[in-house]
């Protein structure tokens, strides 16, 4: 109420400006009060208040103030007679749970209504507390088993049981640990072979309630692959002058893995050389000559590792016309 009565005093002294002798205007709404039902107090509400002008001189918009939580703006600041327009109001529920009413008040220059109320009333329902808020496998073996938990509380005044669980993505299994009103745990596991890459899901937990129907918790893996080449492919301009280049490849196996570089074929013409180093290889490679001919073949590097006996590092070689566009497009 202190910020309705704060409103109104600031909207008497805007309206005293913009009063008019004579003919009048009538402000009107066609439903000033809105009752938005229930709405978690995570939510960004959206109202469209048609305003017109139902007397015989021209109704001047004056200035709109919202209580806190609210913003309203509306693209005219006449109306006239027998016309109309929409005032949007964007209210936020800001965390705020119980039963809320926010205002909205629009002055003219009306004689009988000097400032129009437009009020949105309803539930905010606080959103239930998810411990973690997502789950993340960090840098994790493609074979890897491994679990975590996750908590869910909801308010008390809720009443919510907790039905179901689901995952779509076939590289993880959610179940439930324990259930009670308005309290469960989740279990979260992953299940190989796992793509190399970052996996991403979401596990999808519904409710009785048709207040919070669902509770969505994100998943994400992050899986090593078994072998990473860098760089991933040899680009090279063409030289057709015969000139030749030396180029390196690093290899890197998956954490804890104790892998080898084997060897490495490739095309006619170019040195080979492999070095261990800790935690992979280096192919070192000279002897290249850039030419078109050499452009879709590949480096092939062999390897000890069951789950990855070979990697195949492409090949391209650009003509020097490519290139150079290339290197303009990226300036751009």
């Amino acid at each position: 109420m202190k910020c309705d009565r704060a409103i109104v005093a600031a909207l008497a002294v805007t309206t005293a400006g913009i009063l008019r002798a004579g003919a009048a205007p009538a402000i009107w709404c066609r439903n000033p009060a809105r009752d938005f039902g229930s709405a978690p107090t995570s939510s960004n509400l959206t109202f469209a208040f048609d305003i017109g002008n139902r007397g015989d001189a021209p109704l001047a918009i004056g200035r709109i103030r919202a209580c806190c939580g609210a913003s309203a703006a509306i693209d005219v600041t006449e109306i006239a007679p027998g016309s109309g327009a929409v005032l949007r109001v964007n209210l936020s529920l800001g965390g705020s749970g119980g039963r809320i009413t926010k205002s909205v008040y629009v002055s003219s220059n009306d004689p009988a209504c000097p400032y129009l109320q437009l009020s949105m009333e309803g539930m905010a329902v606080r959103d239930c507390d998810v411990q973690p808020s997502s789950v993340y496998f960090s840098k994790i073996d493609a074979d890897a088993v491994l679990t975590q938990r996750v908590a869910i509380t909801c308010p008390q005044d809720l009443s919510v049981v907790f039905t179901s669980v689901e995952c779509a993505s076939r590289f993880f299994r959610v179940s439930f640990d324990s259930r009670a009103t308005n309290a469960c745990e989740l279990s979260v596991r992953t299940v190989p072979p796992l793509d190399a890459g970052v996996l991403r899901a979401e596990a999808v937990v519904r409710t009785s309630s048709p207040l919070l129907p669902t509770v969505r918790i994100p998943l994400v893996a992050a899986v090593a692959a078994e072998v990473t080449v860098v760089p991933d492919s040899l680009v090279m301009v063409a030289n057709e002058g015969g000139g030749t280049l030396s180029r390196l490849l690093a290899v890197r196996f998956a954490p804890g893995a104790s892998y080898r570089v084997l060897g490495a074929n490739a095309p006619p013409g170019m040195t080979v050389g492999v070095k261990d180093i800790a935690g992979g290889g280096m192919v070192a490679l000279s002897g290249i000559v850039p030419t078109s001919d050499l452009d879709g073949k590949y480096i092939e590097i062999r390897t000890d590792n069951p789950r990855a006996p070979s990697v195949r590092v492409p090949i391209r070689v650009l003509a020097p016309g490519a290139a150079a566009a290339s290197r303009s497009g990226r300036r751009k």
